[in-house]
């Protein structure tokens, strides 16, 4: 269901419903295993271009990288938190 919704929104060029679906979509696929899918779906969720800046829902990653007291750490399988700064996995 949400991969169909998904597409239907995409081929009409809706933006802002989108996003919100692309979030559900993400979270179905992470929770099969196709994390490097849901990774790309996480990037159409996103409101602002500045993860710092953005609004939107919650989105679990395969891994990311946390920054905490000045260092960076390696974190799989995982939600970052509100006000966390996060980065990918190089």
């Amino acid at each position: 269901m949400y991969r169909t919704g998904y597409e239907i929104l995409d081929g009409m060029g809706e933006k802002g419903q989108l996003s919100t679906l692309a979030v559900l979509l993400g979270n179905a696929v992470y929770a099969q295993g196709r994390h490097d899918e849901a990774v790309d779906l996480t990037k159409v969720s996103s409101d602002e271009a500045d993860p710092l800046q953005a609004e939107g829902i919650p989105c679990a990653f395969a891994e990311y990288l946390v920054e905490r007291n000045g260092h960076w750490e390696r974190v799989e399988r995982g939600i970052p938190r509100r006000f966390e700064r996060i980065q990918s996995v190089p």
